[in-house]
């Protein structure tokens, strides 16, 4: 380490008997990471994965040290063939992200597509003590090779690696003949992180009468990570669904009655979401006011000026749902016995829809405010 004129401040060697090659370092609040090539098994490094000598294939070796330069913690990282490491990066956790090429397919290698003694790119992360979590080859039978230089950081959990390729299999989808040299482009994430979050009930009318609306609006908020969506009304028979990322529009069937599910999922380069909530909407062909038995509701006066009573002979207790045309909730009434009276002083004129029952049946019908 220099001070800004270029003094030695302090200085450190660091290995075994044999050969240690310093590849890329990167700083951290409480000292160094260094990411190097060693063929020892003695010294400072331990675990090689071979006798270690001059004849031995080299490991990716990771040390850690402090601001003064004190080995914390070193790692052999690789397998019995040739293992270097090229690009060394650090996350906001603490974890260690290494970029090399290996020609092992052991040890801590595995998954290498090459013929034997040829290269792949190796991913290897560690976290912030040197244990290693996780760890990928990327490439295909031929040689990738890549140097320091290959690699940029888009944020934690995405990379771009620049490479070079013999051979389209395994990874590999490039337009070469064999045994020429092609650059090989590609892009990794983490995708725990990048996973496509699962998306939002959706928004639109919870009421339909095919009578007056023929087509219905519904919208999503838009989920993290999506770069798109895939809708579904259930049953088909409610109609037919048209969608566009995160707005849908049914088109109901003007004989149906019941209750339709809408719902979604959203998807990336990652994989797919589950569904959403469902949001169900209750269909129906006519704003007629049915008078079942089981609940004998009369609404009067309609046309209404100031107020609206419901009455009901058979129950008492209770809410009546009214919405607008657009089936956008308005009111919430309590009944309060036999006969309930809504103020309507404060509504809009126009006309609305409202709907009580029990399990039994449903009463459903519209109110007109006029002045």
């Amino acid at each position: 380490v220099l001070d800004l004129q270029g003094n030695i401040l302090w200085q450190e060697c660091y290995g075994g008997s044999y050969y240690e090659g310093g590849m890329n370092i990167t700083e951290v609040a409480d000292g160094y990471i260094i990411a190097a090539f060693s063929k020892s098994n003695d010294g400072d490094v331990t675990s090689h994965h071979g006798p270690g000598g001059d004849s031995t294939n080299p490991d990716i070796w990771v040390i850690k040290t402090d601001t003064l330069g004190e080995i914390v913690w070193q790692k052999s990282l690789g397998g019995t063939d040739r293992d270097t490491p090229d690009a060394i990066f650090t996350n906001s956790t603490g974890e260690i992200i290494i970029f090399g090429e290996t020609a092992s397919n052991d040890g801590d290698v595995s998954g290498n597509h090459s013929n034997p003694e040829w290269i792949d790119v190796w991913f290897a992360k560690l976290n912030a003590n040197g244990v290693l979590l996780w760890q990928q080859c990327f490439g295909g039978r031929s040689n990738e090779y890549m140097n320091k230089h290959s690699v940029a950081k888009i944020d934690d959990y995405r990379y771009i690696i620049a490479s070079e390729t013999g051979y389209s299999d395994g990874d590999v989808n490039c337009t070469i003949l064999e045994s020429d040299i092609d650059a090989w482009f590609f892009e990794i994430k983490d995708c725990d992180y990048y996973a496509p979050a699962i998306p939002s009930q959706p928004q639109g009318p919870a009421w339909v009468y095919t009578s007056v609306t023929s087509q219905s609006d519904y919208t999503l908020p838009a989920a993290a990570n999506s770069n798109g969506y895939v809708w579904e009304l259930s049953p088909s028979a409610a109609g037919t669904l048209t969608s566009d990322s995160t707005s849908a529009i049914v088109t109901w069937n003007s004989t149906f009655k019941g209750t339709a599910g809408i719902r979604a999922f959203n998807f990336n380069d990652c994989g797919s979401s589950a569904w959403g909530d469902t949001l169900y909407v209750n269909v129906d062909t006519t704003l007629a006011i049915n008078e079942p038995l089981e609940t004998a509701l009369r609404v009067y006066p309609n046309p209404a000026n100031e107020y609206v009573v419901f009455e009901s002979t058979k129950i008492k207790s209770g809410l009546i749902s009214v919405s607008d045309i657009y089936g956008r909730a308005v009111a919430q009434i309590p009944l309060t016995g036999e006969k309930t009276r809504w103020d309507t002083r404060e509504m809009q004129p126009g006309i609305y829809l409202f709907k009580f029952g029990n399990e039994k049946s449903i009463n459903s019908g519209k109110i007109v405010i006029a002045r």
